[in-house]
């Protein structure tokens, strides 16, 4: 039988493995989102009317640099290799004063993203909810990054809109981030429609 000074001694090493696994688990890295009156403000694809407040923005990143074209005509597809930086607090567009359509926050994230480009998506939902996994109550939208590279840090980033900006759909455009409008299903449909007879003919 192991004596009890050497078996509590066990048990304060096993402790303090446990305590560091879990601390290594909960490592986060924030990233700042900033915005202040008179900065760009997201606006709806009319490019006038405010991003209501309680609509959602997220952070993230990509495998690979994302296609414009899939951004604009395909979203729900790229939505499902999102890889989505927060722990889903501050996340929400605010008025400032008179300003609508703004967004900061402090934005949580494991440290597996460290060192990955930082992409910024912003969503108008049908129902003021965040979006929907197959992306279906989203109506409008706008995703970029930074021109001069964004990435996540060990020392938390500070992002705004008022920098420079690469658009994969939406732009910027008089001092706004216009949102584009997600393609109709119907649309999509009978764009698929209008090509299936061509494609039928060439198997025969």
């Amino acid at each position: 039988m192991r004596p009890a000074s050497v078996l509590l001694r066990s048990l304060s090493v096993a402790s303090a493995l446990v305590a560091l696994g879990i601390s290594a688990s909960q490592a986060a890295i924030t990233v700042t989102v900033s915005a202040a009156p008179g900065e760009p403000a997201f606006r709806l694809s009319d490019s006038t009317t405010p991003l209501p407040d309680g609509m959602h923005y997220q952070l993230g990143t990509f495998a690979s640099v994302p296609d414009a074209g899939d951004a604009q005509n395909n979203p729900a597809v790229l939505f499902s290799i999102w890889q989505e930086f927060t722990d889903g607090i501050d996340d929400t567009i605010v008025s400032i004063g008179e300003d609508g359509g703004l967004a900061l926050g402090d934005l949580d994230g494991d440290d597996s993203f460290l060192g990955k480009v930082i992409y910024w998506w912003v969503f108008n939902t049908s129902d003021g909810l965040a979006p929907a996994a197959d992306f279906s109550n989203v109506t409008e939208h706008a995703l970029f990054t930074g021109t001069d590279g964004w990435t996540f840090q060990a020392i938390s980033p500070v992002i705004s809109t008022s920098e420079n900006l690469t658009f994969f759909t939406g732009s910027l455009s008089g001092g706004n981030i216009d949102l584009a409008a997600v393609p109709e299903p119907a649309s999509a449909l009978l764009a698929l429609s209008a090509v299936a007879p061509l494609l039928m003919r060439r198997r025969r």
